[in-house]
Parts: structure tokens; sequence; C-alpha cells
């Protein structure tokens, strides 16, 4: 449920501010480097199990289609997303749990996966998302009323909308017959549905249920589009 409060915004409230940054694209290159190699060593993904450099292009191309579909929504609801690797902040429910520094798990686990099963189960969420509601959130309308705090369900639509451009990229992918893209896309959604705390899917589980239910079942029957054809 969204409930009004204030909270500190950026200062700007520009759509510039949802632009790719220097420290994002950097997060991004690496995360489509280290999918690239937990890919090429699976040969049922990529038609050229060595090739390297086409399995980190093609999830490149995958998650700046995700992220820039988020950018897109969250100027919609006059918010701001970081892309940031996934990180483990602790590791049980007590507060002498927390991690004095959060671990990057996110760039650890697709390697432990790679190895330990030599290839055979990937492992590609490695990426999550931080929200923050921008100054102008507080004059506009978003639903029937107006709110200044960035809710559940704002921040569950603008997770949905990166699911979605990757379930229309890989339906686009398998018209045009680029099978390495399309496979590999509708994999790296199905691991970004989990509801594991930080990724896409959590968001959308939580902040609305229904949805996650929606987005899981379109994921599936495309999915099946993509063995049949």
């Amino acid at each position: 449920m969204c409930k009004t409060s204030l909270r500190k915004p950026y200062k700007k409230n520009t759509p510039q501010n949802n632009m790719i940054k220097l420290k994002e694209m950097l997060i991004i290159l690496i995360a489509a480097v280290i999918l690239g190699f937990s890919a090429s060593w699976e040969s049922l993904q990529i038609p050229n199990s060595n090739d390297f450099l086409m399995a980190s292009l093609i999830f490149l191309v995958i998650i700046l289609v995700n992220v820039v579909a988020k950018k897109l929504t969250a100027n919609y609801f006059d918010s701001e997303i970081r892309v940031d690797v996934w990180k483990l902040k602790r590791y049980g429910f007590r507060k002498s749990s927390e991690l004095k520094e959060p671990v990057p798990v996110g760039f650890i686990i697709p390697f432990i996966f790679s190895i330990f099963s030599l290839g055979r189960i990937p492992w590609y969420a490695v990426l999550s998302t931080e929200y923050k509601e921008r100054k102008s959130r507080a004059a506009k309308r978003h639903g029937k009323t107006s709110y200044s705090k960035l809710c559940e369900e704002h921040t569950a639509n603008i997770s949905a909308s990166g699911i979605f451009a990757l379930l229309i990229l890989t339906l686009i992918s398998n018209i045009f017959g680029l099978k390495p893209l399309a496979e590999l896309s509708i994999i790296y959604t199905l691991f970004n549905l989990i509801p594991f705390s930080g990724i896409d899917g959590c968001e959308i589980f939580f902040g609305r249920r229904n949805l996650w239910y929606l987005v899981v079942i379109l994921t599936v029957l495309v999915l099946i589009s993509i063995l049949l054809v």
C-alpha cells in the first residue's frame, strides 16, 4: 500500500538524472563479462561455447534493455533508479547478523555455480536496483492520490517494466532467428523473477503479488514458445 510521507529527495528533478551513470555502466559491463563467462562455459546456451565475446555482448544488450526500460518507467513515477551489483548485507535476522561491508554476491555466485557444476547450472541474477523519489513527486498525482514517498506498488511497476521489456526482446529475437539472444534473454528474465531481496522479482512479489504471478505466467508462456519454435 502507498502511504504519504516525507523523505529527503534528490536536489535535481530532471529526467537526465535517470541516464545511465558512468559507475552504473561499469557495473553493467562487469556483469555482462561475468555472465558471458558463465554462458560460454555451458555449450547449450551459445552455439560456439568458446565464443566468450559474443556471450558478453549478448548479455550487455539484455541488461541495457532491462535497465533503460526501468529508468524510463521511473521517470513516469517522478523517481530515479540506480543499478548496482546484487549485494549480501546480512546473513541472518538478528541485528548482530548485519555485515560490516556488503558482499557483492552478484559477481561471485555465477563463478561458484559455473565452476562446481562444470557449466551445467548457471546463475544469471547479478544486479539489483535502488529506488529514490524526486522532489516533484509531492506535487504530482499518481493514481487517485499524490505521494511524496515512492511506495512498494510503484517500485513493483518499475521493476516489472524491465521484465516486460525483456519478454518483448525475447519474442522479437526469436522471430528474427536470433536464437542465442532469445534464449539467454528468457533465462535471464527467469532468474530475475526469483523473489530474493534486491532482485527485481522481490520488488514485484512484495509490491504487487498479482502482477508477479502475471509476469511469471507470461514468462513461462514465452519460454514455451521459444522451445516450440
